[in-house]
């Protein structure tokens, strides 16, 4: 049991990959950082595919920088960012 978060640039393009266990405290801070809470599911995501924009990922980014706690989570969208493709992102919520 656990969070996985995984972004694709296309279908089977994984360019980023961030893993939080079921019981971690900090498990929904992705979903926070993110604006997309519903897609937290308790133990793990909700297995839903959402798409986010360039503004979307550097609104999440500008977040993150303000406290350590979201180191991970700050890698996880830089990679996003670096690798997004035509201005958009897929993230799925396992």
């Amino acid at each position: 049991m656990g969070h996985d978060t995984t972004a694709f640039r296309k279908e089977d393009d994984e360019v980023a990959y961030l893993r939080r266990s079921a019981f971690d405290e900090r498990n929904e801070q992705i979903y926070e950082l993110l604006d997309c809470k519903d897609c937290h599911a308790g133990v793990s995501g909700d297995g839903s595919l959402k798409e986010f924009t360039r503004d979307d990922i550097a609104a999440a980014i500008v977040k993150a920088v303000s406290d350590e706690k979201y180191n991970r989570e700050l890698e996880f969208l830089t990679d996003c960012m670096i690798n997004m493709e035509d201005g958009k992102i897929m993230i799925h919520f396992w």
